[in-house]
């Protein structure tokens, strides 16, 4: 459960600070950051996928996206919130009929 906590928290952060201009600038050119939102195996929890799915769509509408990465994102929007990844449940509850 802190676990979870903790990744709701870092993504609600990661959503305040892209709305500062300044802070998205620095954003979009950290590759890193950018590889780690679109890459859904890092975080394949329901709450991580739709955090993750919202932040991008958020980042796409910027008007001044380098055309590369807003083509990265319309293929990551247009996959689905899940894309080819199911969210992770929780794997003892299959087995407890």
């Amino acid at each position: 459960k802190g676990d979870l906590m903790t990744r709701e928290v870092m993504y609600d952060v990661l959503r305040v600070t892209l709305a500062k201009e300044w802070l998205l600038t620095r954003a979009l050119n950290c590759s890193r950051l950018i590889s780690f939102l679109l890459d859904r195996s890092m975080d394949a929890s329901p709450q991580g996928l739709q955090s993750k799915y919202h932040i991008i769509k958020s980042l796409s509408t910027i008007p001044t996206l380098p055309a590369d990465l807003k083509s990265r994102f319309n293929v990551y929007l247009g996959d689905g919130v899940h894309g080819r990844f199911q969210p992770i449940t929780n794997v003892a509850s299959q087995y407890h009929q």
